[in-house]
């Protein structure tokens, strides 16, 4: 009997560590309000964002969110979605904090090729070194290849990853650079302007390459992302071709010049003019005078 008894406070023990296992364990189930921010400031169009908030699920927004979001020209249907169902995921957190990056340089000069020609890759001439791993970690090593800098954030509480044209919070990656990050081993979804989303999947103490290239033409070009993870190669449009618009030409109108008309002439006429005559008395005249 007592050997019965200690097995089963046994197991109720088990059962208990493995319930608050399961509920200290980060979820990963939708967006965030960080993560709907990022997606705006990274310039993604309001139909790709109801797709992402489709399918990744709602957003748990306050008031002050909300204000946040519309200051920020957020539509009335985008913010209606994403509260639809609330998440209940962690605050973003950066890459390991004990793990520095290296800083990389703000600007590279790089000679472009005239408008209208194809765009070339740059040859990746510098690399971060590869930070510690820690248990079930592994590298993630991001290259550009493009003629401009981009910037790189990682939300690894919702296995989100953002690539950006602007400043985004994230790690700055200038041309030609490559920036290697240690990140827990998970399949994380990495999203640029277009609302597409590249599965890049990390591997524990293994690399994974994300290249960063360029397509298109001078003045009309775009990006792909090449994620490859042993020999499994995923490939997505992360910034869709640019078009410059096309040039206002304003056309001065000559100046309205109004030109008076010519006043017409008036003529008055009497119907009773004075008569002159002279007055005679007796023979005599005595001057002229007016009769009527």
């Amino acid at each position: 009997m007592r050997i019965v008894t200690i097995r089963r406070r046994a197991g109720m023990v088990l059962a208990a560590f493995c319930a608050v296992v399961a509920l200290w364990m980060p979820t990963a189930t939708g967006l965030d309000f960080d993560d709907l921010v990022s997606l705006i400031e990274n310039g993604v169009q309001e139909p790709a964002l109801l797709g992402i908030l489709r399918d990744g699920g709602g957003v748990d927004l306050d008031a002050e969110d909300e204000a946040i979001l519309r200051r920020m020209g957020v539509s009335e249907q985008v913010i209606a979605l994403a509260r639809t169902a609330p998440a209940s995921d962690p605050a973003p957190v950066m890459a390991s904090p004990s793990a520095p990056v290296a800083s990389l340089p703000t600007s590279v000069a790089v000679a472009g090729p005239a408008p209208g020609t194809p765009v070339t890759p740059i040859p990746l001439s510098g690399s971060t070194a590869f930070p510690s791993l820690y248990a079930k970690e592994g590298w993630l090593s991001v290259g550009n290849q493009d003629a401009m800098p981009y910037y790189f954030l990682v939300n690894p509480g919702n296995k989100r990853l953002f690539i950006s044209r602007s400043p985004n919070g994230g790690y700055e990656i200038a041309p030609g650079q490559n920036l290697v990050l240690n990140l827990r081993k998970e399949t994380y979804k990495l999203y640029g302007d277009s609302g597409r989303e590249l599965k890049v999947r990390v591997r524990e103490g293994e690399s994974t390459t994300l290249r960063l290239v360029p397509f298109g033409v001078v003045g009309n070009s775009g990006l792909q992302g090449v994620a490859q993870d042993r020999d499994q190669v995923r490939s997505e449009v992360l910034f869709n071709n640019y078009v410059p618009p096309a040039p206002v030409v304003v056309v001065d109108q000559p100046p309205v010049v109004i030109v008076p008309e010519p006043r017409p002439r008036q003529y008055y006429y009497f119907h009773d003019r004075p008569r002159y005559r002279r007055h005679h008395r007796g023979g005599t005249s005595f001057g002229f005078g007016f009769g009527w």
